[in-house]
């Protein structure tokens, strides 16, 4: 399967077709390098051999997981989204292939369990006292709202969950119990935790979800370095306005804040309003928010879209791309580079007009 892969690699593929392609070569060397471990000898039958840690590509693995997950969360009627902080873009010190089958597990049984609503994959770093490396936390949340069987409050494994008057904690708490009861589950996401040196933890979320918080100690770069692929400098030409709903509005502004472009959070705007903004100006939105401009785009109710004002000598235009889902930060890196193209382009019309 690997082979065959790779050889599909060398072919010139759109660009959402590599980014499958690559999931699916990951989720492969992934699984070889789980029956690798496995038939190593001294290694228990869960393949929990001892982690060997070496420095990766964080924002990459997890955008992977995101992937390799997105049609078990389309066929459920989920939304699954990576919420990936500044802080958190530079190369982690860990066992890649531990914390991947974590995550798989987590996501895995987050969306399976959830009847409708979202799932949240978010990293974010905590400062640690150690000197030169920070700690990094990683969480999986169920935000699912449409749950109708009533269960009772369990405490299993060694986890709590806390406050038991959050509203639908307890119908929430019995299926995150049934989440894990049969295989191994939870047991072997805590075992690999703790071959990590990691510390998982099980909440209860204000809307009655639950989050799993994995925190893995001195595996972050005190002073990270961030990972850009072009020039930052040309991006801050651009100004974006939000007109998102949540989580989706965490998503986006995590990656502008990451290219260190400048944002604010708008509602619904009218057409008269956004003909009239200004060409550096760009409005990313759920298609929702502005019913009349895109209803002929044939724009998915379930993505977003990226407005620009093209204005011109005397007249205006209307761009309206599309992003793909999941949404990765090369995609909305691309979409914002060609927003920049085209706004500077829309510029040299009126100052040759002007002329």
């Amino acid at each position: 399967m690997l082979g065959l892969a790779e050889l599909l690699s060398a072919l010139d593929l759109p660009g959402q077709a590599a980014i499958w392609l690559a999931t699916l070569q990951a989720c492969g060397q992934q699984l070889a390098s789980l029956i690798d471990r496995s038939l190593t000898p001294g290694v228990n039958s869960s393949g929990s051999a001892r982690c060997m840690e070496s420095n990766i590509d964080g924002r990459n693995l997890l955008e992977q997981l995101i992937c390799s997950h997105w049609p078990a969360a389309q066929a459920g009627d989920v939304q699954l989204h990576l919420i990936f902080q500044p802080a958190a873009q530079a190369y982690w010190q860990l066992d890649p292939v531990a914390l991947r089958q974590v995550l798989d597990n987590l996501l895995a049984n987050a969306i399976r369990f959830s009847r409708s609503g979202h799932v949240v994959l978010e990293a974010s770093v905590l400062p640690s006292a150690m000197s030169g490396l920070d700690m990094l936390q990683l969480s999986v949340e169920n935000c699912s709202l449409n749950s109708t069987d009533k269960g009772k409050l369990e405490t299993h494994s060694g986890l709590q969950i806390a406050d038991h008057q959050l509203p639908g904690c307890f119908d929430y708490a019995d299926r995150s119990y049934r989440m894990f009861s049969r295989g191994q589950g939870l047991p072997l996401v805590q075992q690999l935790s703790h071959r990590m040196n990691g510390r998982l933890q099980e909440q209860v979320t204000a809307l009655g979800g639950v989050r799993y918080v994995l925190q893995l100690p001195a595996v972050v770069p005190a002073a990270p370095t961030q990972i850009k692929p072009f020039n930052p400098k040309l991006l801050k030409m651009l100004h974006c306005q939000l007109s998102l709903e949540q989580p989706m509005e965490r998503v986006v502004v995590a990656i502008l804040e990451s290219l260190e472009l400048s944002f604010e959070c708008t509602e619904a705007l009218g057409e008269a309003a956004i003909r009239a903004m200004p060409v550096s100006q760009i409005l990313i939105c759920h298609p929702s928010r502005l019913p009349l401009l895109v209803a002929a785009s044939g724009i998915s109710g379930r993505s977003i879209c990226i407005l620009v004002n093209l204005a011109s000598a005397g007249a205006s235009e209307l761009y309206i791309q599309p992003l793909p889902e999941p949404l990765l930060l090369s995609e909305l890196q691309t979409a914002l580079l060609r927003c920049l193209v085209l706004s500077s382009m829309a510029v040299c019309r009126a100052q040759e007009a002007v002329e």
